[in-house]
């Protein structure tokens, strides 16, 4: 598993955060390095372990061993064998995962800050002492195999992965980190433990911890699990020089795709290369926002496109600069391409304009107070900047980017941007036929006679008690200093103060969504809430793009199902101005018809683009069989013949109809002072009329009372997804809290504790994702319960089996008191992350002030969990799980002669 890595600096002067102040280290006797970082914003601790190794590290023919050996490492050790790890994380009420990139790979541990330091025993543990057993090697290749047809199967992964393998002739950052399919068929036991054992050492890892904890306390204990540990010199990996392409090199794909891409890949600085600080400044100043460069010439000038960014990131050699543009339907690459070189060229020429410049400025120190909401994303900045160069160059970034000047820029364009040294990729729009849908013997018998057959209640518990140290019970108590207030008009104002970062988080939030779309206007919500920002009648959307991005904010609208509005991410010195135009867009916005029809152009192009995801298309299907006939089982955003026919007249009303203080709630979260962010919200919007708040009565909908198959073929995939399932619950059902642990045992719980991923991917190998959930979707109206794989076709039958064994034994026999109780720690262990930043206050907030569960939720949640018997998880399993009448949906890829592949045993 690879994360994204951000761009993460050092806010200097008045904006330093208390989060970047008190970084301690030391270094074992044994080479280990140790990064502390004492942070008290909330009760939560971090450890993460990196190793100095990655992808970049592997020999051709051996590609994918790094990525390999990171799933390996979950299974176990002789004092924590195999799903140990994963309970212990369940019962601590903590998380853990990992994820390779190609300089460096990380495992990390989240817990809350009482129960944090099992994670060194485990760590300490598994650098030494790693089982490798050729069973479980051989079933986590088959799960490696179909996480790499999963990246097959999605577009822009196989258009960066292959105009990768092209931009770099010698160099392994050619190879995708996964690695290519033959290379990890062929890799072997002996490879992984010669690898392991070469790399997995004190003198090659770099240890950060962080959060709520002192330093001296967390060095002794580091010191004791990882001193004895033996140490050796770092081994060093001699790379052979590498440089850009000669000439321009293209890749163009022949498979089918409902809207084209394209992807530009340059060479760029390494993270040591002096040249470092101006890129990143001109990163911004080409792709960031919709004042960038790109954006403005291809989607708002030329029309061409609906997006257009920029890729580069930190990394230990020369790195690629991609440019990546979705075109519109029916425009030809080539336009595309000649647009985003002569724009390129203009910048080479030109330079950058000093206003330019300011704004990229402001936006990097804007990034870097926001990228510091989390303690998490503290350590994984310290941990990966410490592997690569040291995280001296984090800490010193942003300083030594205020110094760039606009000739900098200028000359690392000219040297980056050569039209003659990069990789052109192309995916044509070629719709290779339509998708197909049939429906299939809704009332015959699945051809699964053996579906009951196989199955057998366990000998033992499936999770295991901790023989020490373990932690029962509830979590760290939440108290957040919520205050709710309401003008005379019906608006609603909520704050939470929030003191620990210089930033503020605004939302102003409509209580309506796709839900309330008519027949024949599926997506009017959403198409009127994506259009908040286009204009108003004193400013025009350049402006607000302008002072937005001039204020290094972010600006996102929104619509879902029950709700609309925007959300505004600011500086805390930026409060004032940001409450006058969420003031502004909310209530004047006017839908300019020029740009109506340039947002009608975009939205028809996402929704063509989405036809290319087979994972949205089996999730659109099965939401229309469920949800069929009410307003439910319509994409949020609608149809594109909806979408065709709406009119500005139709904004116009839905906005004045709806957007009401009488029915809006504005959010304030962050560095302010509530009395005082209450008199500024009251000052704007307390003359304005009320309007009408619309009731919302729960949408009737009854569960299906027979089965029901659908087959969707999709041209050019790999993969087989099946959604499976029936009708959810309502937030207010009253079961929703059995139905929450019952969701943790049967298919959502962290890691392979829960009983669906455990069995089909740990134990099978059948799949790279699977799941299973009744309450995710839960809200105002019932949501779906829906278990979901993604596998070969040839699994198809042993996949289906397995889920269903699973729900039916659910109802049949009672939870364990053993799994019962892990389920409850976990709930209660890990609540305090919903927490961690101001989006996620947010959402809590309005969860809590929409449903009407109060703003002490958060303190009585451990309560409500620990009430639930395991007779009320078999009770709520058996009144809302219905392995009988209930829907199949597969989306199933098209073999070469047309035919859906064969189902598998």
């Amino acid at each position: 598993m690879r994360i994204k890595y951000l761009l993460t600096l050092l806010v200097a002067g008045g904006l330093a955060s208390a989060a970047i102040a008190n970084p301690y280290e030391t270094t074992l006797k044994n080479g280990l390095r140790v990064i502390v970082k004492e942070d008290r914003r909330a009760p939560t601790a971090v450890q993460m372990v990196w190793y100095r190794i990655g992808s970049m590290d592997e020999v051709d023919g051996a590609s994918g061993v790094a990525h390999v050996l990171e799933h390996m490492m979950f299974k176990g050790t002789p004092r924590f064998p195999k799903g140990r790890i994963d309970t212990i994380s369940l019962q601590r009420g903590g998380s853990n995962n990992a994820f390779t990139s190609y300089d460096c790979t990380g495992y990390y541990f989240t817990f809350a800050a009482d129960r944090w330091d099992v994670a060194l025993d485990i760590e300490a543990d598994r650098m030494r002492h790693l089982n490798l057993d050729p069973v479980e090697f051989e079933a986590e290749r088959q799960v490696v195999l179909e996480e790499l047809t999963m990246g097959e199967d999605h577009p822009w992964e196989f258009l960066r992965r292959n105009v990768r393998a092209l931009a770099y002739s010698r160099h392994p950052y050619r190879h995708p980190i996964i690695g290519w399919p033959e290379d990890v068929a062929a890799l072997t036991v002996e490879q992984m433990r010669t690898f392991h054992q070469r790399h997995y050492q004190p003198g090659n890892a770099v240890l950060v911890v962080a959060g709520d904890l002192k330093s001296t306390d967390t060095f002794r204990r580091i010191e004791d699990r990882f001193g004895p540990i033996p140490g050796r010199p770092a081994p060093l990996a001699v790379l052979p020089p590498d440089g850009p392409p000669e000439g321009r090199v293209r890749f163009a794909a022949s498979r089918p795709v409902h809207v084209s891409r394209l992807y530009i890949a340059f060479h760029a600085p390494s993270v040591r290369h002096r040249g470092i600080y101006a890129t990143h400044l001109l990163s911004y100043i080409l792709g960031e926002g919709k004042t960038s460069r790109l954006y403005r010439r291809l989607v708002e000038g030329d029309r061409t496109a609906t997006s257009a960014a920029i890729h580069f990131e930190d990394m230990l050699d020369p790195a690629l600069l991609g440019v990546a543009v979705q075109l519109k339907s029916g425009v030809a690459p080539a336009v595309a391409e000649a647009a985003v070189f002569d724009e390129l060229d203009r910048l080479c020429t030109d330079g950058v304009t000093p206003t330019e410049l300011a704004r990229a400025r402001r936006q990097l120190t804007a990034d870097t107070v926001f990228d510091q909401e989390d303690v998490s994303s503290v350590a994984i900045n310290y941990g990966m900047y410490e592997c690569i160069i040291g995280y001296r160059y984090y800490e010193q970034f942003l300083e030594r980017a205020r110094r760039v000047t606009a000739h900098d820029i200028q000359a690392a364009a000219r040297e980056i941007l050569n039209p003659a040294a990069c990789v052109v990729g192309c995916l044509e729009e070629s719709r290779g036929g339509p998708i197909g849908t049939e429906e299939e013997s809704a009332d015959e018998p699945l051809e699964l006679p053996d579906l009951r057959q196989g199955y057998r209640l366990p000998a033992s518990p499936a999770v295991n008690r901790l023989t020490a140290g373990r932690c029962t019970g509830s979590g760290p108590a939440v108290r957040l200093p919520i205050e709710s207030h309401r003008l005379a008009n019906g608006l609603t104002v909520l704050v939470c103060p929030q003191h620990h970062l210089p930033a503020v988080l605004l939302g102003g939030v409509v209580q309506v969504g796709s839900r309330e779309d008519r027949p024949g206007a599926e997506g009017l919500a959403h198409l009127v809430a994506g259009m908040l920002d286009e204009g108003t009648p004193a400013h025009d959307y350049r402006h607000i793009a302008e002072l937005v991005d001039g204020l290094g904010g972010t600006l996102e609208t929104f619509s879902n199902r029950e709700s609309s509005g925007l959300i505004l991410k600011l500086l805390k010195t930026d409060f004032t101005t940001g409450l006058d135009l969420l003031d502004e867009l909310l209530n004047e916005s006017h839908f300019p018809p020029d740009r109506l029809e340039l947002s009608r152009s975009q939205l028809l192009t996402h929704i063509t683009a989405l036809d290319d995801r087979p994972d949205y298309i089996g999730s659109r299907e099965f939401n229309r069989v469920v949800f069929h006939g009410t307003a439910l089982a319509h994409p949020v955003h609608g149809s594109p013949e909806t979408v065709r026919s709406f009119t500005r007249a139709q904004l116009r009303r839905f906005h004045r109809r709806h957007y009401t203080p009488a029915n809006t709630v504005i959010l304030i979260v962050g560095d302010v002072d509530t009395a005082r962010a209450l008199r500024e919200v009251a000052a704007r919007w307390r003359m304005r009329p009320a309007g009408i708040r619309l009731p919302r009565p729960i949408i009737p909908i009854e569960r299906q009372l027979r089965r029901v198959e659908r087959t969707v073929t999709v041209a050019d995939k790999e993969q087989l997804h099946i959604f499976l399932g029936h009708l959810g619950i309502a937030r207010s059902c009253p079961e929703y809290y059995p139905l929450l642990l019952l969701d943790i045992i049967l298919g959502g719980g962290p890691g392979f504790t829960s009983r669906i991923p455990r069995k089909l991917r740990d134990e099978m190998g059948l799949a790279y994702t699977t799941y299973a959930t009744i309450t995710a979707t839960a809200g105002i109206d019932p949501g779906r319960f829906l278990a979901y794989i993604a596998t070969s076709p040839r699994h198809r039958n042993a996949a289906v089996r397995g889920i269903l064994d699973e729900i039916r034994a659910v109802r049949e026999h009672r939870v364990s008191r053993t799994e019962l109780r892990a389920a409850k720690d976990y709930l209660t262990g890990s609540f305090v992350f919903n927490f961690e930043n101001m989006g996620l206050i947010v959402n809590y907030m309005l969860t809590a002030w929409m449903h009407g569960l109060g703003f002490d939720y958060s303190e009585r949640f451990p309560a409500l969990v620990e009430a639930v018997t395991a007779a009320d998880v078999q009770a709520a399993a058996r009144a809302h799980l219905d392995p009988d009448h209930l829907t199949i949906v597969e989306v199933k890829p098209k073999s070469r002669t047309g035919k859906p592949r064969a189902r598998g045993n």
